[in-house]
């Protein structure tokens, strides 16, 4: 039998240290072994950032600078553009392949270049009219009809082929979608409904254009 006024052993432990108050420290059972180290304070509560008195806070980003990428599925309007302005902004930004431009500047160039070409063609073949061939009766048609479009059609390629790349963008579709138009009957369709679609939300090329033009 065990004595009954023996000590009853200590459990080990972490037990309040008898020589230092308010820390701890570890009891093996027969010694007192390290001391445990003090735990931090917790950090005190700080107060919401305010700017100093006269300087203004920082202006919330516009709401479409928050849409994911890929462009959210919900289109965007914005203020469009005039036809000037839409001229000004197709040959000053002839050498702009990566970025976007929106349907109202599209849409006020290109129909305006087949009016122009309808009308240069019915204003050279009155300057310019056919002559029949007697041999085989068939019309001849002078040079200048056929060259002044062609060089017409030339130089509006340099501005074109950009603006209709950028609106690719701004629809959030890559430049490659511009190869449709070779496919015979539809393609040309199918890239004019393309260029019909609205504006995105900010994608890889940057932000709406009708909106970036909105902003102070």
């Amino acid at each position: 039998m065990s004595d009954p006024s023996a000590p009853v052993p200590v459990p080990a432990g972490w037990y309040p240290d008898p020589s230092v108050p308010g820390q701890l420290r570890y009891w093996d059972g027969r010694a007192w072994g390290p001391a445990a180290p003090t735990p931090p304070p917790p950090p005190a509560a700080s107060a919401p950032f305010a700017p100093p008195h006269g300087v203004p806070a920082v202006p919330a980003a516009p709401p479409y600078a928050t849409a994911p990428y890929p462009g959210a599925p919900s289109s965007v309007k914005g203020r469009g553009v005039g036809p000037l302005e839409a001229w000004r902004l197709a040959i000053t930004r002839w050498r702009d392949y990566r970025g976007r431009s929106s349907r109202s500047e599209y849409w006020w160039v290109i129909p305006s270049l087949w009016v122009l070409f309808a009308a240069l063609s019915l204003v050279l073949q009155w300057a310019f009219p056919a002559t029949i061939d007697p041999l085989t009766g068939r019309q001849i048609y002078p040079a200048a009809t056929t060259l002044v479009p062609l060089l017409l059609l030339l130089v509006s390629f340099v501005f074109t082929l950009p603006l209709t790349i950028r609106r690719l963008h701004d629809s959030g579709n890559v430049w490659a979608f511009i190869w449709i138009a070779l496919i015979p009957y539809v393609g040309v369709v199918v890239l004019l409904v393309l260029m019909g679609l609205r504006s995105q939300g900010v994608n890889r090329w940057g932000g709406p254009p009708d909106l970036e033009r909105a902003r102070p």
